[in-house]
């Protein structure tokens, strides 16, 4: 039974090991962050994070969202987007205000989806669409600038 295991688990190690190598042909974003997020006295929110990309190549924040709760019910919300190059690991920054409200120094979730690898039609340069994309949520502390 022990040699069973064994036996198995090194069919699996070779299979990881073999996959890789055919299936990041394609450029990909392997990770998104968000790092911190500051507050500048009239409520507009910095987010600041990082972007990790197999290979250089345009990116663009398509959704961006910060929520923060005040009080018991009510939730503060803003969006977010921006842009830019990413070649390996990259930074990446945004500015968020909110839509029905303001933002205060406090917990607040924080949203955020990429994509990038643009590909566009060759007969029409308006109509492009990503091959990756990536995102992730951090429940994070809004600090005041300072």
């Amino acid at each position: 039974m022990l040699r069973m295991r064994w036996l198995f688990g090194a069919l699996l190690v070779m299979l990881a090991l073999a996959v890789p190598a055919a299936a990041y042909d394609n450029p990909q974003i392997n990770w998104v962050t968000v790092d911190s997020a500051t507050i500048d006295r009239s409520g507009q929110v910095t987010i600041q994070g990082h972007i990790w990309c197999s290979e250089n190549f345009g990116f663009q924040i398509d959704n961006g969202q910060v929520t923060q709760t005040v009080g018991r019910t009510k939730a503060v919300q803003g969006g977010f987007g921006g842009g830019g190059q990413c070649n390996g690991l990259t930074p990446w920054q945004s500015g968020a205000r909110a839509y029905n409200g303001k933002f205060a120094s406090g917990w607040a979730t924080v949203n955020v989806h990429i994509q990038g690898a643009f590909v566009c039609d060759p007969n029409n340069n308006n109509n492009c669409w990503p091959t990756t994309q990536g995102g992730t949520q951090q429940y994070l502390k809004i600090a005041n600038k300072g």
